[in-house]
């Protein structure tokens, strides 16, 4: 007797109820497996592409930056010819001319001298609302106080408004430099030595006379310490009859 035999003749064969029930569930498992493919199809083309027509959430369109036009700078200097645009010549001709009125006189043995009268006429077109009347003159010291001999040297002058009037203000003198070695920084005011009229200021150099060329500058600062004129650089000598400097300025705006 085969026992094989019997042993497979025993095996109850299932239910058709339980056939049909298997076939469903590996339907819905092949389903299952295809939409996981799909998904991670879409998934990819989004990550690879995030502005596709897949992604529910696409990138907002950014906001185009604002051009604005500007004209093109040469790099290198065009020729002459090649310039279309020019601007208008400025003439330099000065339009300010004024006539000084002498306010302070010194005598000495060849006649009276004007210590106001302009030699050469004020930079209008200066930065600084000053400038200087006349060149610097170098003078005797004694025809203004006649204690001092050859034992003294300084700078002093005037500071006139433009109808050359005395601006006895207060308006602050500096004078700087180097004069036998020292450096000066040297202030006055102005309207504080009236020997050389109301508006008159001094500062002393040295204790005599030394020569120096352009190595000392006299300028007007106002009260806040701006400067309202140019450095005046002035020249020196060794000579007693010039140990005065004078330096007068006029406002020219």
């Amino acid at each position: 007797m085969d026992f094989n035999e019997e042993s497979d003749s025993q095996t109850p064969e299932q239910p058709a109820e339980h056939r049909s029930l298997a076939w469903i569930w590996n339907l819905l498992t092949g389903l299952f497996l295809l939409a996981t493919l799909v998904v991670g199809w879409v998934i990819l083309q989004i990550y690879q592409d995030p502005t596709s027509s897949f992604n529910p959430y696409p990138i907002p369109t950014m906001i185009p930056t604002l051009f604005i036009p500007t004209r093109p700078m040469p790099s290198t200097l065009a020729p002459t010819a090649a310039i279309t645009e020019t601007l208008p010549l400025v003439s330099p001709t000065p339009t300010l001319t004024f006539t000084p009125t002498p306010t302070a006189i010194a005598a000495t043995q060849s006649g009276p001298i004007d210590l106001t009268t302009p030699s050469s006429t004020p930079r209008v077109n200066s930065i600084y609302s000053f400038s200087l009347q006349a060149e610097p003159r170098a003078i005797d010291s004694g025809l203004f106080n006649s204690g001092r001999g050859c034992d003294w040297m300084g700078v002093a002058g005037q500071a006139f408004d433009m109808k050359n009037s005395p601006l006895a203000l207060g308006i602050i003198v500096q004078v700087g430099g180097v004069v036998d070695g020292k450096v000066l920084n040297i202030t006055s005011l102005t309207g504080t030595a009236t020997q050389y009229g109301p508006a008159g200021y001094e500062v002393t150099l040295a204790d005599k006379p030394i020569a120096s060329k352009g190595a000392v500058w006299v300028r007007l600062l106002d009260q806040s310490g701006f400067a309202i004129s140019d450095r005046i650089f002035i020249n020196t000598y060794s000579e007693c009859d010039q140990n005065l400097i004078i330096v007068n300025f006029k406002q020219i705006k």
